[in-house]
C-alpha cells in the first residue's frame, strides 16, 4: 500500500513539473514555415503554419459575418482577410468590420493558453480594437489596440482552449495579426498515471470497508 500511495505521489510531482515547465510557442504568420519569410496567395480553406521552433504547427482560417472569406499572409505584416459580398468591394488587405465582420481562426488541434497577440497596420488614430472567442465563446471584447502600427497584447487573464478567432467587429476596426505566443497543453502520460492511481486507490478503500463491515 505505501509503494501505492508513492506512486501516486510520484504521479501528481510529475504532472505540477510538467505544467510549470511548459515552454513559450510562438507562430509568427509572416513565416509559414517557421523559418522564411514569405507571402502567400488567398485561399478559402485553412493554410498551415509552422512555429518557429518548427515542433508545432496551428491551422489559420478566415472567418466571414456573411459572404465567402479569403485569407492570405503577407511576408511584411502577417495575416488578412479578403470577403466577397455584393461584388467583393472589401477592404482587401486587412481584418477588418468594413462591411460584414471579419476574423482569423487558429486551430492548434489540441488545448493551449494564449499569452500574447502581436497586431500590424494598427490606425494611429486609436480608432482600433480586436474581440477574443475561445471554442466559440466569446471571452474578450473590443480589446484595444492603442495608436501604433506594430502592437502587441499580453494576455491577463488564462485563456485556454483549441480553437481561437481573433475578430474586427466595429466599422473601423482594421489590423493585421502577425503573431502569436501560446503555451501548448497536450496530455502528458502523468494525467494518466495519476488518474489510474486515484481510481485504484478508491476501489481499494471500497474494499476495506466492506471487509470491516
Amino acid at each position: 500500500m505505501k509503494k501505492f500511495v508513492g506512486s501516486v505521489a510520484c504521479a501528481l510531482l510529475m504532472l505540477v513539473s510538467y505544467s510549470a515547465s511548459a515552454k513559450l510557442v510562438t507562430f509568427d504568420f509572416r513565416k509559414p514555415n517557421g523559418t522564411d519569410y514569405y507571402s502567400t496567395g488567398y485561399t478559402s480553406g485553412s493554410r498551415t503554419f509552422y512555429s518557429t521552433d518548427g515542433n508545432h504547427t496551428v491551422e489559420a482560417s478566415a472567418w466571414s459575418q456573411r459572404g465567402t472569406p479569403y485569407m492570405a499572409s503577407s511576408r511584411n505584416y502577417g495575416l488578412y482577410v479578403y470577403t466577397c459580398e455584393n461584388g467583393c468591394n472589401d477592404n482587401t488587405h486587412e481584418i477588418d468590420g468594413k462591411g460584414p465582420n471579419e476574423g482569423i481562426k487558429l486551430d492548434f488541434g489540441q488545448e493551449a493558453k494564449i499569452k500574447f497577440a502581436t497586431f500590424s497596420y494598427v490606425d494611429r488614430d486609436g480608432t482600433d480594437d480586436f474581440t477574443l472567442y475561445v471554442d466559440g465563446q466569446k471571452e474578450l471584447d473590443d480589446v484595444y489596440l492603442g495608436r501604433n502600427f506594430w502592437s502587441t497584447y499580453y494576455f491577463q487573464d488564462d485563456f485556454y482552449g483549441n480553437v481561437f478567432k481573433f475578430l474586427a467587429d466595429g466599422k473601423y476596426d482594421d489590423f493585421k495579426l502577425k503573431k502569436v505566443g501560446v503555451h501548448i497543453v497536450p496530455i502528458p502520460a502523468a494525467v494518466w498515471l495519476f488518474s489510474t492511481a486515484l481510481a485504484a486507490l478508491g476501489l481499494v478503500a471500497r474494499r476495506r470497508q466492506q471487509a470491516v463491515a
